[in-house]
């Protein structure tokens, strides 16, 4: 039913994942992603993006895996990591974080809450309550690998590696097959643009379009007014920024040698954050929080 390979370069699994809708891209092109839309997907398999280098939250989650995965293996026994499976007679593929020695059942390893708050609603340990994104995405291996069950390990923040386990579902399995065959056909092989009203396209995504050295357009009249409205708004933005770090200037003096202050209309901290040296160097600052009363 499928092919499977181990990939050993980030740039190889980067570069195959244009030839197959992967994993993930199924959950995009469904609108069951937060992450990424139809468009996005189009838009890297039909080469119009330049790559992707990642973020805060993608950086923690690849020096976090193998430690998860660690774990895992504790549990289930040896695994086999990053192995890409392609499906013999769908568009699909998926490149696996592990799969179980022998049994070869899909692996996935997630972390949420290391970088900012936790990701989706995470149900009890050994059930299938995980986000609907990673639902889809580890059905979408399941149809690919043809495997009866698939594991999720996930580091929780406050929770620690706590395991999942997702049964696979034939009907979706054909479901998720059928779709993925007639959107590859239509939007890859046909080259027609997904409609970008629905799930308009990021601005980190946007921002990665190709561009074509020296080459000059024209805008229109409706373009010409939204470039005119966000060069007002954006004067607007700064000088409203330039009077807030006057206020905050005025307020944290003050405070004094003081790190909270309460008034009559609420509170007023100013106390020492610190941030963690695992993707970054550890840094310590301060954050200025106002609480109004009668606000959450």
């Amino acid at each position: 039913m499928s092919t499977a390979e181990q990939v050993t370069e980030r740039s190889d699994w980067l570069q195959s994942r244009k030839s197959a809708i992967g994993a993930s891209d199924v959950a995009a092109i469904l609108g069951a992603s937060p992450f990424a839309g139809p468009w996005e997907v189009w838009a890297d398999k039909t080469n119009r993006l330049e790559p992707w280098k990642g973020n805060d939250a993608t950086r923690a989650g690849q020096a976090f895996e193998n430690a998860v995965l660690d774990q895992a293996e504790q549990e289930l026994g040896k695994l086999e990591r990053n192995i890409r499976v392609v499906h013999e007679s769908l568009p699909m593929s998926a490149t696996l974080d592990a799969r179980l020695a022998g049994a070869h059942l899909p692996v996935e390893a997630k972390t949420t809450g290391i970088v900012g708050p936790v990701y989706g609603n995470w149900g009890e340990a050994m059930t299938d309550e995980v986000p609907e994104y990673y639902l889809v995405q580890v059905h979408a291996q399941l149809c690919v690998t043809g495997s009866v069950m698939a594991y999720l390990f996930a580091l929780i923040a406050g929770r620690g590696v706590v395991q999942f386990q997702i049964q696979r579902s034939d009907k979706l399995c054909e479901r998720l097959g059928n779709i993925c065959a007639d959107w590859w056909h239509q939007h890859v092989i046909l080259d027609q643009e997904p409609s970008r009203e629905i799930m308009p396209p990021h601005l980190d995504v946007v921002k990665r379009l190709r561009r074509v050295a020296d080459k000059k357009t024209t805008f229109g009249p409706v373009v010409a007014k939204l470039v005119e409205r966000r060069e007002r708004l954006n004067q607007a933005r700064l000088t409203i920024e330039k009077r807030v770090k006057q206020l905050d200037a005025s307020v944290l003096m003050a405070l004094g040698d003081a790190e909270a202050a309460s008034f009559d209309g609420g509170e007023l901290t100013y106390f020492k954050q610190s941030r963690a040296g695992y993707a970054v160097a550890p840094t310590e600052f301060r954050v200025m929080r106002i609480k109004l009363k009668g606000t959450k």
